[in-house]
């Protein structure tokens, strides 16, 4: 048995800039059909011109093209000029016939498929969301339910007796994640009792999203981590122990390197951003910046307290959180030009200190380019001419903690993994094997999952995914000059 993922891309069959791209073939179709009609009268023309000058200077019927045997005249093959004028006349109508057809088609098959699939989308969406907005303890019961007796029935047929899987029920219900995370949070934001708890002064958003919630929470729980782990902030440059981090020119690698870094090693401890130096062609710089996901540790400043205060509506809130402080305070000692091309990469909690530094701090920094993995960063305020890479599980839970999905613009791609337990090692059809993987028991948010289902992205070839990886690679062109690494501690 094994662990298999299959992408699909900004959660529909097409992105935005495969549509984009996809009509444009069928105007491209159309253009071609009005060229060769062009042609086809042209050789129309010509074939009438010729026919008309025989008859005038040969005396010929007008029927009979073929005889030119006039007395006084040489010979000449009028025939071998009417016959190829005649055939192109004839092919490049039926080619102008063809294409328009296929044009046609073209158009006519994606609107039937992109409205219906649209209109029933909505349609199903519509109601699920309006029902864990009316109740959604209710609707989030009934959902686990379903999905517990479901778990149960496959454990059955599949002969391990009678037994429920907390991780399946996770994944059977992955579809209701967002909607439950949304509804709950206007639930709270709506009730006065809770919204007087959250905001005594009266000064509540109206912003009924989860990082409306965030916000409010994290006024008290940042109070309580501060004394418990201060909030005196210690960054220290380390060295890791030989070469630790490989250059990165696509973001399989940026995603192989927040793998790596996330898991340590090499002299390289929990809290730890590492910034990569690239001297462009031209002279120019790039960089990326890495950031891993949240861990337990007592001093850690991406611990788990920080990812509410990431989460909040509030940029004060967002920016005074210890990770977002961690990784600018990286950007400044490495010595991050406002100028330069910079690309952020994060995962889990890295991600979303990475959409809030691409959001509040567009005005000091060029981020170009921010990729996460597993991060909930739909409500980020990312502005749209920084280009967005999202890769999500459909069942991780954490990537839906925000209980909206992500915007659909040109310049952000959002890939979400599906995964199934399959017999063997083999991949299935359109499926890439996660490593490391566990059969039974485990959640999806590993950076195992997220980069394998980039991969099955990658391999599938798709426009978008490619525009994606281009422009990366464009801000890591040329040579590493350089690897920094900036370990975080807090303390009193």
């Amino acid at each position: 048995m094994s662990k298999q993922v299959s992408a699909s891309l900004s959660g529909q069959g097409l992105s935005q800039a495969d549509l984009r791209e996809f009509s444009a073939i069928a105007h491209a179709l159309v253009e071609a059909g009005d060229q060769a009609n062009s042609l086809a009268k042209g050789w129309g023309q010509a074939y009438a011109y010729v026919l008309t000058q025989t008859k005038r200077y040969m005396g010929l019927p007008w029927g009979n093209p073929y005889q030119h045997n006039s007395p006084g005249h040489a010979s000449f093959p009028f025939g071998e000029c009417f016959e190829p004028t005649n055939h192109l006349n004839t092919e490049y109508d039926q080619l102008a016939q063809n294409l328009s057809t296929v044009a046609d088609g073209l158009i006519q098959t994606y609107s039937l498929y992109s409205n219906a699939e649209s209109e029933l989308s909505k349609l199903f969406h519509s109601v699920e969301r309006s029902a864990f907005k009316e109740c959604p303890i209710i609707s989030g019961g009934i959902a686990v339910a379903v999905g517990t007796v479901g778990s149960a029935a496959d454990s059955v047929v599949q002969g391990r007796g009678l037994s429920i899987d907390p991780y399946d029920v996770v994944h059977k219900t992955r579809g209701s994640h967002e909607y439950f995370m949304e509804g709950l949070a206007g639930r709270v934001t709506s009730d006065p009792k809770i919204a007087a708890l959250l905001a005594p002064d009266g000064t509540f958003s109206f912003d009924h999203s989860v990082n409306a919630v965030s916000g409010k929470l994290s006024v008290f729980t940042s109070v309580l981590a501060h004394r418990v782990q201060g909030n005196s902030l210690t960054v220290s440059q380390v060295q890791p122990q030989g070469t630790f981090l490989q250059s990165a020119h696509s973001i399989d690698q940026a995603l192989g390197n927040l793998r790596k870094l996330g898991d340590g090693g090499s002299g390289i401890s929990y809290s730890t951003i590492a910034v990569q130096k690239y001297r462009h062609s031209d002279g120019s710089l790039g960089w990326v910046v890495t950031i891993p996901g949240t861990n337990d540790q007592p001093d850690s400043p991406i611990g788990w307290e920080q990812n509410l205060e990431l989460m909040s509506n509030q940029k004060d809130q967002r920016m005074q959180a210890a990770s977002a402080r961690l990784v600018k305070e990286a950007m400044k000692r490495a010595g991050v030009g406002a100028n330069d091309s910079v690309a952020l990469v994060g995962h889990s909690q890295g991600g979303i200190a990475a959409a809030t530094l691409a959001g509040d701090l567009s005005q000091e920094y060029r981020i170009d380019h921010v990729v996460t993995a597993g991060s909930p960063i739909a409500n980020h305020p990312i502005p749209s001419k920084t280009w967005v890479t999202s890769i999500e599980m459909d069942d991780e839970v954490v990537s839906s903690l925000e209980g909206q999905k992500n915007p659909q613009r040109d310049s952000w791609l959002t890939v979400r993994g599906n995964t199934a337990t399959v017999p063997g090692n083999t991949p299935a059809a359109g499926r890439t094997v996660v490593p490391n993987a566990q059969d039974h028991g485990e959640l999806s948010h590993g950076m195992n999952y997220q980069q394998a289902t980039w991969r099955n992205a990658v391999e599938q070839g798709r426009p978008a995914q490619r525009r994606h990886d281009d422009h990366f690679a464009e801000i890591t062109e040329g040579e590493l000059e350089e690897t920094d690494y900036y370990q975080g501690r807090m303390g009193q």
